[in-house]
């Protein structure tokens, strides 16, 4: 019994180890899409680029982001918005992936749509 525990562990750790990984690397993606969209809309409605960059900050919290948006919006084009982030694994580059994890995130919005 002892032999097929010692066998069967390191696999059943390395899979929980991989689900969280992936948890966290797939909640930052959606962190940065999420404050991508925010910065994207609050350009179109406000045209306002200080603000789009606020804005998409607190939709992240916890996360150093870069945020890049256009400084204005001319009616009925399209205005993109660009988020990236690291995140840092904690299995660090035990399973192939570098360290840290560069995930980015777009936001695209019709000014004054």
């Amino acid at each position: 019994m002892a032999v097929e525990f010692a066998l069967v562990l390191p696999l059943l750790l390395g899979l929980v180890l991989g689900i969280v990984e992936f948890g966290r690397i797939y909640n930052a993606q959606v962190l940065a899409t999420n404050a991508a969209r925010e910065a994207a809309r609050t350009v179109a409605i406000g045209n306002s680029q200080s603000q789009a960059i606020t804005n998409a900050q607190s939709v992240a919290p916890g996360y150093t982001i870069s945020v890049t948006v256009p400084t204005s919006c001319t009616p009925g084009t399209e205005v993109q918005a660009t988020v990236t982030t690291n995140v840092q694994t904690v299995s660090g580059t035990w399973f192939g992936l570098p360290n840290p994890v560069n995930v980015n995130g777009t936001g695209a919005m019709r000014c004054n749509g």
